[in-house]
């Protein structure tokens, strides 16, 4: 069997991402493992010239929310030529009901296993059936007489060191630069905003060994200059934190390559900073959200506190690491006086980058039903107006604030940045000085980066 797994992206001259779909690598990975003479190919894009360019005998879509019209159209050229489709990620799985009609299969939730069910159902039928696809759990489809049918949920696989590493074999990773790596899946925090801690009803680890292995096998393969872990929560166990540092240095590996993460404020203390810095992690990502407590309750619902954030941004940056820091604008109750909290609290603090974005209502989320409610989204809407990177054209965005007209979001966006730009060069200033053995890893890796980038 021929197939193709997309990843749904928008491409345009100013914004192609540089992320590795690794979740339909990891199908791939074990899809193969588990069927032989597979031939599996991935594609991060949504043009249809690239993607229906082969003869092949199933094509699964990938697609968050933002870029779900894309999937629709993709979908709608693939029935026309008569090919098996499925459609998997966080939007379907968080909203079956936006499914298409037409012999289309949604994979809801974990998709390892459900793939190779149905790849060897329609190897074995040649099609999809009703009578078949009852049985598949995870999966959404809708039947004969119209009506949409979600099967039984698929249990989460445990151990995750069960799956084999990802198929980056078939992701055109450029040798010498930055390479992806997830070493759990889900979050145990439930952010008022976010999806993908929905996706997975709980938090799981891949084992310290597990993640060493993988890396040792990133550095023979790719000899990366830099590692991100695009976990939701890279430290969640201390104890696995610890012991992947301490094989890591064994094995010399911090000397090799720098590393990067993301982490949640309220976890970050001075023993696992150490550790982290010990490990050679330069940056790290924290979703901080606002300056005024207020919003923040209503964003991290009540799980997070404006000075918990602040003395994690201190002690990262007293161990000598790059603290970086997103935040959220919009929120229904939102007005100047509290945002101008979020810009006092950059202005105080020793965060190294900070970005902001609008509240976006994504499926699966609070946010997304108080939306809901309001009239502004549905199962069928226009998906692009959920696009979190047109963050200045607020005009195509849904604003959820009762406060903020487009023209004052985009002005107070634009200060934001001018604060955020004058922090930046600030910070890499003080840090090159702190850490000048930082300074040649980091101008190598932006100069890369400007050359990619044509």
């Amino acid at each position: 069997m021929k197939i193709l797994l997309v990843n749904v992206q928008k491409e345009t001259p100013y914004y192609v991402t540089d992320y590795d779909p690794l979740g339909l690598a990891y199908l791939s990975a074990y899809a193969k493992q588990s069927i032989p003479d597979l031939e599996i190919n991935i594609l991060n894009s949504a043009d249809p010239n690239k993607i229906f360019s082969g003869n092949y005998d199933l094509i699964g879509f990938s697609s968050l929310s933002q870029y779900f019209g894309y999937t629709l159209e993709l979908v709608r050229h693939a029935q026309d030529l008569k090919i098996p489709i499925l459609i998997g990620g966080i939007h379907i799985t968080l909203l079956p009901k936006s499914l298409p009609q037409g012999g289309v299969v949604g994979v809801i939730g974990e998709g390892e296993h459900t793939f190779v069910e149905l790849i060897t159902l329609l190897r074995d039928k040649g099609r999809f059936s009703d009578v078949d696809l009852s049985h598949i759990k995870g999966i959404a489809y809708y039947d004969k007489s119209n009506n949409l049918c979600v099967t039984a949920p698929r249990p989460p696989i445990d151990p995750l060191d069960l799956l084999p590493l990802p198929d980056r074999e078939l992701l055109n990773i450029r040798k010498n630069g930055t390479v992806y790596l997830f070493s759990s899946r889900g979050c145990p925090f439930k952010c008022a905003f976010c999806a993908s801690t929905r996706l997975f009803d709980r938090l799981r680890l891949f084992s310290a060994d597990y993640v060493v292995n993988e890396i040792r096998h990133i550095i023979r393969k790719y000899n990366p200059d830099h590692i991100k872990f695009y976990d939701d929560l890279f430290i969640a166990s201390k104890k696995r934190l610890r012991n992947i540092v301490e094989m890591l240095n064994e094995l010399a590996i911090p000397k090799k390559v720098l590393f990067s993460l993301n982490a949640t404020a309220s976890m970050i203390d001075d023993e696992t900073a150490k550790l982290l810095r010990k490990m050679n992690v330069y940056s790290i990502g924290m979703g901080l959200e606002s300056g005024n407590q207020h919003i923040l309750d209503y964003l991290k619902a009540g799980k997070a506190t404006v000075e918990q954030n602040e003395k994690a941004v201190n002690i990262l940056v007293d161990n000598g690491i790059n603290p970086t820091a997103s935040f959220i604008i919009g929120s229904p109750s939102e007005d100047e006086a509290c945002f101008n909290d979020t810009l006092n609290f950059i202005n105080r603090s020793k965060l190294s980058r900070s970005y902001l974005y609008l509240l976006t209502p994504y499926p699966g989320t609070p946010v997304w039903e108080y939306a809901v409610e309001k009239g502004f989204v549905s199962s069928d809407m226009n998906w692009d107006l959920l696009d979190i990177n047109e963050n200045t054209e607020f005009e195509k965005r849904i604003i959820l604030s009762e406060n903020f007209s487009p023209e004052m979001l985009r002005k107070l966006f634009n200060k934001f940045q001018s604060i955020s730009r004058k922090k930046y060069f600030q910070r890499m200033i003080i840090q090159g000085l702190k850490r000048p053995d930082l300074i040649y890893p980091f101008l190598k890796f932006h100069l890369k980066k400007l050359i990619n980038n044509g």
